[in-house]
């Protein structure tokens, strides 16, 4: 079986040979199927809440890749254990639930090609330990990684709180920003865990943090499947904004540059 694709057996993930590297696009299933959706309005805030649930009105219809992608993001998925990251994966790229699936060692991967905006894009997914034992093999991930989606259980107010670390974990990790999506995942359970009294963390709290720490927020349930495409799709599309900005910005210098010699040469002559 290729490095790159999900075992039916047991949903989960070999990793490649080289799990630093970004990989090349002919390693991808061309032919698995996504979800192509509808084009936005640029110049979002990278602080924008989604919808607790999926839009009624939102476009989406199912068609097959068939084309190589036009760009690749790495995207780790990071937070405490048991707060549902390998459901998460396993919801996206199968569109099934599995209960009871085994804790994570290590790291996990699988790819996922999406159609959005009209773009072919392909992810590579990375499914981090949250054991405290794992997470220095988490950090020489956040390293090299184009997005992270944080994951926290809306029923388990730990897990929340717990948000922070995993934040500096990310931000020492990388020189650079790295765009966020906060999810507050379980949310299919919280209704229940507050009848019995248990502490839960709200709407209203994700919404908060994820304004304090300049991320993207979304409540997910990887059990009935509310909002996982649409918190990876946002996550993409944040991503390609923000690249689109640095080939822009690195254009500009390029031509500044540029001007600046042809100034100085032409100066020169007498």
């Amino acid at each position: 079986m290729d490095a790159d694709v999900c075992s039916d057996a047991d949903f989960r993930f070999k990793r490649p040979s080289s799990a630093g590297s970004r990989g090349s696009n002919r390693s991808l299933t061309r032919d698995e199927s996504v979800v192509s959706h509808g084009s936005r309005s640029s110049g979002r805030s990278s602080r924008r809440q989604l919808p607790t649930a999926p839009s009624e009105t939102a476009s989406s219809t199912v068609v097959k890749v068939t084309k190589e992608p036009e760009r690749m993001y790495k995207v780790v998925l990071a937070g405490d254990a048991a707060v549902g990251k390998s459901s998460f994966i396993v919801r996206l790229c199968k569109g099934k639930f599995v209960p009871n699936l085994s804790s994570t060692l290590g790291v996990d991967f699988q790819n996922k090609v999406l159609d959005v905006d009209g773009h072919t894009v392909a992810l590579q997914l990375w499914d981090t330990a949250g054991q405290e034992r794992f997470r220095s093999i988490a950090k020489s991930y956040f390293r090299r990684a184009d997005g992270v989606l944080l994951l926290y259980d809306c029923t388990y107010e730990r897990s929340f709180l717990n948000v922070r670390e995993w934040l500096d974990a990310i931000e020492d990790s990388s020189p650079k920003k790295i765009p966020i999506m906060l999810v507050g995942n379980k949310i299919d359970q919280r209704a229940e865990m507050q009848q019995q009294g248990r502490r839960v963390v709200r709407y209203e709290d994700g919404q908060r943090l994820s304004r304090e720490i300049d991320a993207l927020f979304i409540e997910s349930s990887a059990k009935d499947g509310s909002n996982i495409m649409e918190a990876v799709i946002e996550l993409t599309r944040l991503l390609r904004t923000n690249e689109d900005l640095e080939v822009k910005t690195v254009g500009m210098q390029l031509q500044e540059l540029k001007n600046e010699k042809k100034s100085s040469c032409c100066g020169g002559k007498r």
